[in-house]
């Protein structure tokens, strides 16, 4: 392996078609890590200095200032470590920074699908090989999501009698509390006579 080298940010050149959209949160955690608790993982680039893996750190870094590189030339061929010398792992700051290393993984991803199937067509790249059923991830995904969402409501069958009443306790429960500004009110407002009842009952 060659000698390191010292560089700084310009250096490198983020990948114009990054597959990775990332997201709000995540890049808030990213940011929060690297300012908390510096840098855990190396970013990989091409003999040009273009980033193949970790463009989104790359741009939080640029973001926050941290433009002092490292870049250590590599064929492949060798497993880099990068070791922080200051840091215990059963340390507070070393298992921070391990849980957040796991965390940002699972909530700054969010793949472009049209980039995705792009790049397959453009280099013959059997996208399935690699796990990427873009259109069929999509539907999964969104099928998912819609899952969650029915499995979060409560549904009641209630006599016409039973309606009526019920919507006449909300009517007023919402007008002693002043919701009818606030969103969703119904729910807002089945709580307050929740409440109600429950502080009645202790």
């Amino acid at each position: 392996m060659n000698n390191l080298k010292a560089g700084t940010i310009k250096d490198l050149t983020p990948d114009q078609k990054n597959a990775n959209k990332g997201k709000e949160f995540g890049q808030h955690l990213l940011e929060k890590s690297l300012r908390e608790l510096g840098a855990g993982r190396s970013i990989l680039a091409d003999k040009h200095g273009n980033v193949i893996a970790g463009n989104k750190t790359l741009e939080t870094a640029a973001a926050i200032g941290m433009n002092d590189v490292i870049i250590v030339p590599s064929d492949g061929t060798k497993l880099i470590v990068v070791q922080r010398t200051d840091l215990d792992i059963d340390s507070k700051q070393g298992r921070k920074l391990a849980l957040a290393d796991n965390k940002i993984s699972q909530v700054n991803l969010d793949f472009d699908s049209v980039v995705i199937a792009e790049l397959g067509a453009e280099h013959g790249i059997d996208l399935d090989s690699w796990g990427f059923s873009v259109f069929e991830d999509e539907q999964e995904e969104e099928a998912g999501e819609k899952v969650e969402r029915e499995s979060d409501k409560i549904t009641f069958q209630l006599s016409t009698f039973q309606q009526t009443e019920l919507k006449r306790a909300l009517t007023t429960a919402k007008m002693e509390r002043e919701l009818e500004q606030v969103k969703e009110t119904d729910g807002e407002a089945l709580m307050v006579i929740v409440h109600e009842f429950l502080k009645k009952r202790s």
